[in-house]
């Protein structure tokens, strides 16, 4: 059986040697075949020190191809020593990342539980049923001829779209005055009575028209709008819980992306833990204004959509299945059904 510590240059001084030692003898035997009465070592001295000086060349070469060879086998000890170290580092970093994120995943469920309606079913669930027709309203409402509709029969027939429309009033209410108070469906009735004392009577159905008509050409903006809108009459709680998910994809990222790039593993972890009336929710959330950060940006969603969070969800699901548009990177994986 091969020795595999068996060392190449072990071989070729052995074979040298021998080679040496025979021209030696064969010099030797040589010279003394050519002329057998003369003093064969006399003859020979000379050539003894031109061999000696060889053979010395030859041993200080050898010597100093040993000394490289020990270095680089030094050199191959330290990195693997390094390598050993740096796998114990990662997986020591690894183990403390793994007991913080997984203690974080535990609160996200626990949390998630803690969301019950009065009647303790799923709350995210009757959430997206009372979301769907105060969606719907807006769009019932650009379909409406409310020139000719009066505030009261939109106030007795359209409690929806009075709701609906309180962004699109909020946004435009400066053309009446800069510094009033954001209007509230409670106070609808009066800056309807004070916007048709300024402008006239019927203006503000005119108005709203066209504000409408405006601001929804921006329609993942003002679907935004109106989840928030929908959520401050809904439950605080819920930013609680999606600052949490932020968070903890945040620290997945900030831990894992750079030296590991395993964050997407962690990250599709916290996707598990979430119900498809969670993920819907969190989908609209993330477009709203209750989705933009400290620094003015949607990284919330942007992460969201480019680690694909809502890659499972089906568009049916969502308030129109044409919203899919409004994450482009999750919408193109091939889970994401498109319409």
């Amino acid at each position: 059986m091969k020795n595999k510590h068996e060392n190449p240059l072990d071989k070729i001084l052995i074979a040298l040697g021998i080679i040496i030692t025979i021209i030696i003898v064969q010099i030797v035997l040589t010279i003394k075949i050519i002329n057998p009465h003369e003093d064969i070592f006399g003859s020979i001295g000379g050539l003894g020190g031109f061999i000696g000086g060889i053979i010395g060349t030859l041993v200080a070469t050898i010597a100093l191809i040993y000394i490289r060879k020990t270095y680089d086998l030094q050199e191959i000890e330290l990195k693997k020593t390094r390598e050993q170290l740096e796998l114990q580092q990662s997986y020591l970093h690894k183990q403390q990342f793994e007991s913080t994120f997984f203690k974080m995943l535990d609160m996200i469920h626990s949390l998630s539980k803690d969301f019950k309606d009065i009647n303790n079913k799923n709350f995210f669930t009757g959430l997206i049923i009372n979301m769907k027709p105060f969606y719907n309203a807006v769009f019932e409402l650009d379909n409406t001829d409310v020139e000719h509709v009066s505030f009261q029969q939109m106030e007795r027939n359209y409690q929806l779209q009075n709701r609906a429309i309180l962004p699109i009033i909020n946004n435009h209410k400066d053309v009446f005055n800069k510094d009033k108070k954001d209007i509230t469906i409670e106070t609808i009735q009066e800056f309807y009575s004070e916007y048709s004392l300024a402008h006239g009577e019927g203006q503000f159905h005119k108005d709203l028209k066209l504000w409408l008509r405006r601001d929804i050409l921006n329609e993942q903006e003002y679907v935004g709008y109106l989840f928030r809108e929908f959520f401050l009459e809904t439950n605080s709680e819920l930013g609680h819980f999606f600052r949490y998910i932020n968070n903890t994809i945040e620290f997945a990222i900030q831990e894992r992306k750079e030296i590991y790039k395993d964050e997407k593993y962690y990250i599709n972890l916290i996707q598990a833990q979430l119900s498809n009336s969670q993920l819907i929710v969190l989908f609209y959330n993330c477009i709203s204004p209750l989705g933009i950060d400290k620094t003015n940006d949607y990284k919330f969603k942007e992460n969201l959509d480019y680690y694909h969070l809502f890659k499972n969800l089906q568009p049916s699901l969502l308030l129109d299945p044409k919203h899919i548009e409004y994450y482009p990177k999750t919408k193109n994986t091939f889970k994401f059904i498109s319409i």
